[in-house]
């Protein structure tokens, strides 16, 4: 049996395993363990895949494990090459223009590295906004809003309600303290827009209608899960609307950085094939 023989084969592997240095009869000649058609594996191969913490039977075991596998490997690829052998001259077709692909892209990377100018400023982003608005449209409701989430048991909610209302610095430094202090969580940001599914992920609103609840100017008060939620609306976009800039700065960033790589890019390729055309270090046959 194949399987007794590669066991007795590799019972040196327990020994290994064990501690025990493996002696080849040649250290110049490598030990077989298999050969499958014009392939042959190497005891050396099985034993870098052995870990050295596995003992006794368990490492010949898996031993065994390992070379079936190979040698079911090589028995699929051999009938795999036998039966697919027209479609081969396309795999390495495939496989080069793979290859050169990567090289192109490795190229690329490198110059693009090496001479990309990746400052872009306030005003270009600007200019890009006003040129592209169309490309901005809204596919949800955004707002700016102010919402602080407290336990039902936390004192002076009123005082609470009375400070987001107010357009006081004080108001709003009082509000930021208490917040400090008793808040589960919030966030007080009236410069940053939030899409409203994001935050209905967190606060489950109770009026259906989106659009008249991001119209409430008064504070929105909410009891789920053993929390409180004080909620209030400082703007809105509609959905369909052009979103605002400040949403859109870091897309628009990308965006440019995008068109100056890919010019980059453009300029380095017809560079290149005017130098190699001047070089003549190329030439097109008539058909």
């Amino acid at each position: 049996m194949l399987v007794n023989r590669l066991f007795i084969l590799l019972l040196p592997l327990a020994f290994l395993a064990g501690g025990c240095q493996w002696l080849y009869p040649d250290e110049e000649e490598q030990v077989l363990v298999a050969r499958a058609y014009d392939q042959t594996l190497s005891l050396e191969e099985i034993t870098a895949q052995v870990p050295a913490d596995l003992k006794g039977n368990d490492s010949a075991l898996l031993a065994m494990s390992l070379i079936e596998n190979w040698i079911e490997k090589q028995v699929i690829l051999h009938n795999a090459r036998q039966n697919l052998e027209e479609r081969n001259a396309e795999i390495d077709r495939q496989v080069e223009e793979y290859r050169n692909d990567l090289l192109i892209y490795s190229y690329q990377s490198g110059l693009v590295n090496q001479k990309l100018d990746t400052s872009v400023t306030e005003q270009e982003i600007y200019d890009y906004y006003e040129n592209n608005k169309d490309n901005f449209e809204l596919k949800d409701y955004i707002v700016k809003v102010n919402y602080v989430q407290l336990d039902t048991n936390a004192p002076g909610l009123d005082r609470v309600k009375g400070w987001m209302e107010s357009n006081e610095e004080e108001a709003f430094l009082n509000l930021e303290d208490y917040c400090h202090q008793f808040s589960v969580n919030y966030f007080l940001d009236e410069t940053t827009w939030l899409y409203f599914d994001d935050l209905a992920g967190e606060i489950q609103f109770t009026e259906t209608d989106k659009v008249e609840l991001i119209n409430r100017k008064d504070v929105i008060e909410i009891e789920q899960s053993g929390s409180i939620f004080l909620v209030q609306f400082k703007d809105y976009r509609l959905k369909d609307s052009i979103s605002p800039l400040a949403l859109e700065r870091d897309n628009i960033k990308t965006i440019i950085l995008n068109q100056r790589k890919q010019e980059l890019i453009s300029r380095m390729e017809r560079d290149l094939y005017n130098r190699a055309q001047e070089k003549q270090e190329f030439e097109i046959y008539p058909l």
